[in-house]
Protein backbone atom coordinates (compact mmCIF):
# COMPACT_ATOMS: atom_id res chain seq x y z
CA UNK A 1 0.00 0.00 0.00
CA UNK A 2 2.23 2.52 -1.22
CA UNK A 3 -0.21 5.09 -1.40
CA UNK A 4 -2.30 5.10 1.72
CA UNK A 5 -0.59 8.08 4.13
CA UNK A 6 -2.27 6.38 7.28
CA UNK A 7 0.12 3.43 6.83
CA UNK A 8 3.17 5.53 6.72
CA UNK A 9 2.59 8.21 9.04
CA UNK A 10 1.85 4.68 11.93
CA UNK A 11 4.25 2.50 10.85
CA UNK A 12 7.34 4.82 8.82
CA UNK A 13 8.56 7.52 11.17
CA UNK A 14 9.65 10.68 10.19
CA UNK A 15 12.27 9.99 8.33
CA UNK A 16 12.94 8.39 4.85
CA UNK A 17 11.13 4.87 5.14
CA UNK A 18 10.32 2.04 3.14
CA UNK A 19 8.17 -0.64 2.56
CA UNK A 20 9.35 -4.11 1.14
CA UNK A 21 7.05 -6.06 -1.13
CA UNK A 22 7.78 -9.84 -0.81
CA UNK A 23 6.93 -12.04 -2.76
CA UNK A 24 4.33 -14.56 -1.27
CA UNK A 25 4.76 -17.56 -3.88
CA UNK A 26 8.39 -17.97 -2.28
CA UNK A 27 8.68 -19.88 1.10
CA UNK A 28 10.42 -18.56 3.89
CA UNK A 29 12.57 -20.58 6.79
CA UNK A 30 13.99 -20.08 9.87
CA UNK A 31 17.20 -18.97 9.90
CA UNK A 32 19.47 -21.06 13.22
CA UNK A 33 22.93 -20.97 14.34
CA UNK A 34 24.24 -24.40 13.67
CA UNK A 35 22.30 -27.61 11.82
CA UNK A 36 19.03 -28.92 13.87
CA UNK A 37 17.18 -32.09 12.90
CA UNK A 38 13.57 -31.34 12.98
CA UNK A 39 11.19 -34.00 12.21
CA UNK A 40 8.30 -33.03 9.87
CA UNK A 41 5.62 -33.92 12.63
CA UNK A 42 4.38 -33.22 15.99
CA UNK A 43 6.03 -35.72 17.36
CA UNK A 44 9.71 -35.06 17.65
CA UNK A 45 10.88 -32.38 20.59
CA UNK A 46 10.90 -29.50 18.46
CA UNK A 47 8.18 -28.80 15.70
CA UNK A 48 8.25 -25.80 13.27
CA UNK A 49 4.85 -25.33 11.60
CA UNK A 50 4.68 -22.61 8.72
CA UNK A 51 1.83 -20.94 7.61
CA UNK A 52 1.72 -19.87 4.96
CA UNK A 53 0.74 -16.00 3.41
CA UNK A 54 -3.00 -15.77 4.10
CA UNK A 55 -4.43 -12.31 4.50
CA UNK A 56 -6.03 -11.08 7.88
CA UNK A 57 -9.33 -11.08 8.70
CA UNK A 58 -11.30 -8.54 10.14
CA UNK A 59 -14.79 -8.45 9.27
CA UNK A 60 -16.72 -10.92 11.89
CA UNK A 61 -18.16 -13.30 9.46
CA UNK A 62 -15.00 -14.19 8.02
CA UNK A 63 -13.42 -14.76 11.55
CA UNK A 64 -16.22 -16.88 12.07
CA UNK A 65 -15.78 -18.89 8.82
CA UNK A 66 -12.38 -19.56 10.21
CA UNK A 67 -13.55 -20.73 13.67
CA UNK A 68 -16.07 -23.22 12.22
CA UNK A 69 -13.85 -24.49 9.67
CA UNK A 70 -11.62 -25.53 12.55
CA UNK A 71 -14.55 -26.64 14.79
CA UNK A 72 -15.91 -28.67 12.09
CA UNK A 73 -12.70 -30.99 11.65
CA UNK A 74 -13.62 -31.93 15.40
CA UNK A 75 -16.47 -34.31 14.14
CA UNK A 76 -13.98 -36.40 12.61
CA UNK A 77 -11.78 -36.65 15.67
CA UNK A 78 -14.07 -37.61 17.75
CA UNK A 79 -15.02 -40.86 16.30
CA UNK A 80 -12.25 -42.25 17.94
CA UNK A 81 -10.29 -45.55 16.30
CA UNK A 82 -11.45 -49.54 17.35
CA UNK A 83 -8.52 -50.45 19.02
CA UNK A 84 -7.85 -49.85 23.18
CA UNK A 85 -6.68 -46.16 24.12
CA UNK A 86 -3.75 -47.75 26.15
CA UNK A 87 -1.51 -50.95 26.21
CA UNK A 88 -1.80 -50.18 30.42
CA UNK A 89 -4.39 -50.18 32.44
CA UNK A 90 -5.18 -46.22 33.29
CA UNK A 91 -4.91 -46.66 37.25
CA UNK A 92 -1.80 -48.25 37.64
CA UNK A 93 -0.27 -44.59 38.68
CA UNK A 94 1.82 -44.60 34.62
CA UNK A 95 1.52 -42.36 32.05
CA UNK A 96 -1.12 -44.55 29.68
CA UNK A 97 0.99 -45.68 26.71
CA UNK A 98 -1.26 -44.77 23.53
CA UNK A 99 -1.67 -47.85 20.68
CA UNK A 100 -0.27 -47.69 17.15
CA UNK A 101 -3.96 -47.61 16.21
CA UNK A 102 -4.65 -44.13 18.37
CA UNK A 103 -1.23 -42.61 17.41
CA UNK A 104 -2.60 -42.95 13.67
CA UNK A 105 -5.67 -41.37 14.16
CA UNK A 106 -4.73 -38.48 16.56
CA UNK A 107 -1.74 -37.87 13.84
CA UNK A 108 -4.77 -37.53 10.60
CA UNK A 109 -7.31 -36.46 12.74
CA UNK A 110 -5.95 -33.87 15.41
CA UNK A 111 -3.44 -32.24 13.71
CA UNK A 112 -5.56 -31.31 11.02
CA UNK A 113 -7.68 -29.11 13.49
CA UNK A 114 -4.96 -27.93 15.30
CA UNK A 115 -3.28 -26.43 12.52
CA UNK A 116 -6.92 -24.88 11.40
CA UNK A 117 -7.51 -23.72 15.07
CA UNK A 118 -3.77 -22.07 15.23
CA UNK A 119 -4.05 -20.39 11.57
CA UNK A 120 -7.82 -18.82 12.98
CA UNK A 121 -5.86 -17.59 16.05
CA UNK A 122 -2.90 -15.95 13.51
CA UNK A 123 -5.57 -14.55 11.29
CA UNK A 124 -8.08 -12.79 13.66
CA UNK A 125 -7.57 -8.89 14.12
CA UNK A 126 -10.30 -6.38 15.07
CA UNK A 127 -11.87 -4.57 12.50
CA UNK A 128 -10.06 -1.27 13.77
CA UNK A 129 -7.22 -2.09 11.66
CA UNK A 130 -8.77 -2.74 8.26
CA UNK A 131 -7.18 0.01 6.37
CA UNK A 132 -3.80 -2.38 7.27
CA UNK A 133 -5.09 -5.20 4.72
CA UNK A 134 -2.33 -7.63 6.33
CA UNK A 135 -1.02 -10.34 5.07
CA UNK A 136 0.84 -12.37 7.31
CA UNK A 137 2.94 -15.16 6.78
CA UNK A 138 3.71 -17.18 10.50
CA UNK A 139 6.08 -19.81 11.86
CA UNK A 140 5.02 -21.85 15.03
CA UNK A 141 8.06 -23.06 16.98
CA UNK A 142 6.40 -25.80 19.25
CA UNK A 143 8.55 -27.58 22.08
CA UNK A 144 8.13 -30.44 24.58
CA UNK A 145 10.10 -30.08 28.06
CA UNK A 146 13.54 -31.37 28.61
CA UNK A 147 16.79 -30.42 28.22
CA UNK A 148 17.44 -31.72 24.41
CA UNK A 149 14.15 -29.02 23.50
CA UNK A 150 15.99 -26.02 25.10
CA UNK A 151 18.97 -26.81 23.21
CA UNK A 152 17.09 -26.84 19.59
CA UNK A 153 15.19 -23.86 20.62
CA UNK A 154 18.24 -21.59 21.76
CA UNK A 155 19.64 -22.57 18.51
CA UNK A 156 16.47 -21.21 16.48
CA UNK A 157 15.67 -17.95 18.53
CA UNK A 158 16.76 -14.58 18.67
CA UNK A 159 16.37 -12.38 21.45
CA UNK A 160 15.35 -8.75 21.45
CA UNK A 161 14.95 -5.66 24.07
CA UNK A 162 11.18 -4.65 24.22
CA UNK A 163 9.14 -2.69 26.49
CA UNK A 164 7.97 -5.69 28.14
CA UNK A 165 11.32 -7.42 28.37
CA UNK A 166 13.45 -9.68 26.37
CA UNK A 167 11.25 -10.93 23.32
CA UNK A 168 12.33 -14.26 21.20
CA UNK A 169 11.78 -14.37 17.52
CA UNK A 170 12.87 -16.40 15.19
CA UNK A 171 14.59 -15.12 12.27
CA UNK A 172 13.09 -16.28 8.62
CA UNK A 173 15.16 -16.27 5.63
CA UNK A 174 14.67 -17.26 1.58
CA UNK A 175 15.69 -20.91 1.20
CA UNK A 176 18.89 -22.40 0.62
CA UNK A 177 19.23 -23.00 -2.92
CA UNK A 178 21.65 -25.99 -1.60
CA UNK A 179 18.52 -27.52 0.39
CA UNK A 180 15.42 -25.78 -1.01
CA UNK A 181 12.86 -28.39 0.87
CA UNK A 182 14.65 -27.54 4.50
CA UNK A 183 12.33 -25.97 6.96
CA UNK A 184 15.68 -25.01 8.52
CA UNK A 185 18.89 -22.65 7.45
CA UNK A 186 21.96 -22.36 8.83
CA UNK A 187 23.23 -19.19 6.32
CA UNK A 188 21.51 -16.50 4.89
CA UNK A 189 20.08 -16.21 1.28
CA UNK A 190 18.35 -13.63 -0.66
CA UNK A 191 14.49 -12.89 0.56
CA UNK A 192 11.92 -13.25 -2.21
CA UNK A 193 11.74 -9.14 -2.60
CA UNK A 194 9.82 -8.23 -5.47
CA UNK A 195 9.12 -4.40 -5.36
CA UNK A 196 9.95 -1.74 -2.38
CA UNK A 197 8.02 1.63 -2.01
CA UNK A 198 9.79 4.91 -0.57
CA UNK A 199 7.75 7.38 1.71
CA UNK A 200 6.63 10.06 0.40
CA UNK A 201 9.23 13.37 0.97
CA UNK A 202 11.10 15.70 -0.63
CA UNK A 203 14.20 14.23 -1.17
CA UNK A 204 12.01 11.66 -3.26
CA UNK A 205 14.12 11.06 -6.31
CA UNK A 206 17.59 10.75 -4.57
CA UNK A 207 15.84 8.06 -2.08
CA UNK A 208 14.81 6.08 -5.02
CA UNK A 209 17.71 5.54 -6.51
CA UNK A 210 19.56 5.22 -3.67
CA UNK A 211 17.58 2.53 -2.80
CA UNK A 212 17.70 0.85 -6.21
CA UNK A 213 21.75 1.03 -6.03
CA UNK A 214 21.46 -0.66 -2.87
CA UNK A 215 19.30 -3.70 -4.17
CA UNK A 216 21.35 -3.80 -7.16
CA UNK A 217 24.17 -4.60 -5.11
CA UNK A 218 23.00 -7.19 -3.52
CA UNK A 219 21.36 -9.17 -5.81
CA UNK A 220 17.55 -7.78 -6.00
CA UNK A 221 16.97 -6.13 -9.52
CA UNK A 222 13.57 -5.05 -8.39
CA UNK A 223 11.04 -2.10 -8.99
CA UNK A 224 11.34 0.44 -6.77
CA UNK A 225 8.86 2.79 -6.55
CA UNK A 226 8.13 6.55 -4.85
CA UNK A 227 4.63 7.13 -3.48
CA UNK A 228 2.55 9.20 -5.84
CA UNK A 229 1.64 11.51 -2.29
CA UNK A 230 2.16 14.93 -2.79
CA UNK A 231 4.40 15.75 0.14
CA UNK A 232 3.59 18.85 2.30
CA UNK A 233 6.18 19.88 5.17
Amino acid sequence: MPDSLAMWRLYGGVKESYAIGLDPAQPLVALAREDVDLRPDRDGEVHLRRHGWQPVRYRREMQLELVDAALALLGDLAGGPAAPFARRPLDDGTEPELTPALREHLARHLEPFLDALQEALLLVKHEGFADERETRYAVMLLTRPGEASRLVEASLLSSRASAYGIAPYLRLTGTDPDRPDAPVATRPSLLPIRAVAVSPSPNGSEATASVRTLLLSHGHGVPVRRSAIPFRS
